[in-house]
């Protein structure tokens, strides 16, 4: 999860934002946030609540996801959580439609850097009580956050994993920035805007996904994976369920984190398209009920401007699932009868 930028607010600001970080403004911001109108972010920037020195000290509170009623316990001095308090769930809008449009009742979801939980209280949702989520995760902080969504919302066909995606068993080194935003935590080096402080190193181990799914498991899976640059690691530890089992694949594609970790997005489109996947931008319009969102198709030289990939296999049921919006569909395959 990609962090907030911390520049410094240039000093005429800072009695506007003051003078609007006042518990009404507040109030005022989250109702219409929550109600997904336009230029939500912008209300919140103007509110405050995206100005982190205003929330260094800020409480944990539990309130509930607007789409599933599951309780959430958030960070309030946590960047994203903050957000997510806002906008009552998850602060990915097109992340949510993207797996609303592709998981059904019976399915099953790899979750790759399940963070505190707030994707999985959603696909726990979506794949019901015949399908399973298998939640990943190895940074303690995030564990407890995940664990917590999971047994206060009784998620009986939720499944912790508490460890990291890569290609390999090993043993690693673990860190999460001394900043606000626990979805930062990495297996890999940290981003130098981060100037290498750490508020948390220490040594987890990390797993093939191959090792966490069962191969004669028929029910259809969707994996998504936000693990902070190691992607492409985890995908190469993944390779027999994609080779069998064609899922559809949410990936995070930041150029950054994975430069850091020795590989890019292009090395992404490349192992994924040598297995017939075609990939997909995420691309949502609209407001309250009219959002809409497309899957419009994108080549490899595109992926560097997205910021997270749908890839599908043609001969797959996600497919079927997602073509009523894909953008451009004379331009693709035929859809299979499957």
């Amino acid at each position: 999860m990609t962090s907030p930028q911390q520049r410094p607010t240039p000093a005429p600001l800072a009695p506007r934002f003051a003078a609007m970080h006042t518990r009404p403004a507040r109030w005022l911001a989250r109702q219409y946030t929550r109600r997904q109108l336009p230029a939500a972010s912008r209300v919140l920037r103007v509110c405050g609540v995206l100005w982190q020195p205003f929330w260094k000290d800020a409480p944990t509170v539990i309130t509930r996801e607007r789409h599933t009623g599951a309780r959430m316990r958030l960070d309030l001095s946590d960047y994203f959580q903050r957000i997510a308090h806002y906008r009552g769930c998850y602060h990915e809008l097109e992340i949510l439609n993207t797996a609303a449009a592709c998981v059904r009742p019976g399915d099953l979801v790899l979750d790759g850097g399940a963070n505190i939980g707030l994707l999985t209280l959603f696909f726990s949702r979506l794949v019901g009580p015949k399908g399973c989520v298998v939640a990943v995760e190895p940074g303690p902080r995030a564990l407890d956050g995940l664990r917590w969504h999971v047994g206060h919302n009784a998620l009986d066909n939720v499944r912790i994993e508490p460890l990291g995606l890569s290609d390999e068993a090993a043993e690693r080194t673990y860190k999460v920035p001394d900043f606000n935003n626990l979805g930062a935590g990495t297996l890999g080096p940290t981003a130098k805007r981060f100037r290498g402080q750490a508020r948390d190193r220490l040594q987890v181990q990390t797993r093939r996904g191959d090792d966490l799914l069962d191969p004669i498991d028929p029910r259809p899976l969707f994996i998504k994976l936000d693990v902070e640059g190691f992607e492409l690691r985890a995908l190469r530890g993944l390779s027999q369920a994609i080779r069998a089992r064609h899922p559809a694949i949410l990936c995070e594609v930041n150029r950054e984190t994975l430069a850091l970790n020795g590989a890019s997005p292009t090395e992404i489109a490349h192992l994924l398209a040598a297995e017939g996947y075609r990939m997909f931008a995420l691309r949502q319009f609209g407001f309250l009920r009219g959002h809409r969102l497309e899957f419009p198709m994108i080549s490899p030289d595109q992926l560097d401007q997205q910021r997270d990939v749908l890839f599908l296999h043609p001969d797959s049921v996600h497919w079927r699932r997602a073509a009523s919006r894909f953008k451009d569909i004379a331009a693709l395959p035929d859809t299979p009868h499957r």
